[in-house]
């Protein structure tokens, strides 16, 4: 939608029953998501109003049970490579998107009872951070190294779900069963909590505006 003359186009998605979710615009203005049901990440270039699709590989990580949700390409002009993850094994990979090469890590894999993995968002520096739905934690894959670690919310059971980093790489998500919004210092690797003023409200997803004012 031109937000100026309101003028509307449209473009027929990339898979059929893709089912896309997240769409995230990148700094260079092209559009990402993830195919919901065909285990692809897509692209979709409004100047030339071109799509690209990677699958995932190995072929058989795409198994009946694969949820790929969320993208993160929002820092990949760091070293070209973009997040996502998956849902149906608590997973979580990149694609170099020079090589088309992918990377898996299952972060839950030694005791998956109970976790499972919702979001997945990149640093400045391009580290990812996904949140635990599952249970209580944040987790960090380091960007050069692939180390894994995990932070665990100031409320137990908590629910991290989406989220968003803001410019001083903080990453805000909402506690879907804290009723609470939260943010994570990636620097001090402090958490901050705001219960809502409603009970059960049970939040989803947090945005902070330009005002510092999180929605």
């Amino acid at each position: 939608v031109d937000g100026s003359t309101l003028e509307v186009k449209k473009w027929a998605l990339p898979t059929v029953n893709g089912r896309p979710r997240r769409i995230n615009v990148a700094d260079d203005q092209t559009v990402w998501f993830a195919e919901f049901d065909s285990g692809k990440l897509a692209h979709f270039d409004p100047k030339t109003e071109k799509f690209q699709t990677w699958s995932i590989q190995p072929a058989e990580l795409n198994q009946p049970n694969t949820q790929v949700n969320m993208t993160s390409p929002l820092s990949m002009a760091v070293d070209g490579k973009v997040w996502s993850q998956n849902n149906g094994f608590a997973g979580i990979h990149r694609i170099d998107l020079k090589t088309g090469k992918w990377e898996t890590w299952e972060p839950f894999k030694a005791s998956p009872q109970g976790h499972n993995i919702y979001d997945v968002v990149a640093d400045s520096k391009n580290n990812a951070y996904f949140t635990d739905i599952g249970r209580e934690h944040v987790g960090r894959i380091d960007a050069k190294t692939g180390e894994i670690t995990m932070f665990a919310t100031p409320t137990k059971d908590s629910g991290p779900r989406r989220g968003m980093m803001d410019d001083q790489d903080r990453l805000w998500f909402g506690e879907y069963r804290a009723n609470a919004i939260a943010m994570f210092d990636t620097k001090s690797t402090e958490f901050k909590e705001w219960k809502l003023p409603l009970g059960w409200s049970n939040p989803y997803d947090v945005t902070v505006d330009k005002n510092g004012h999180a929605w």
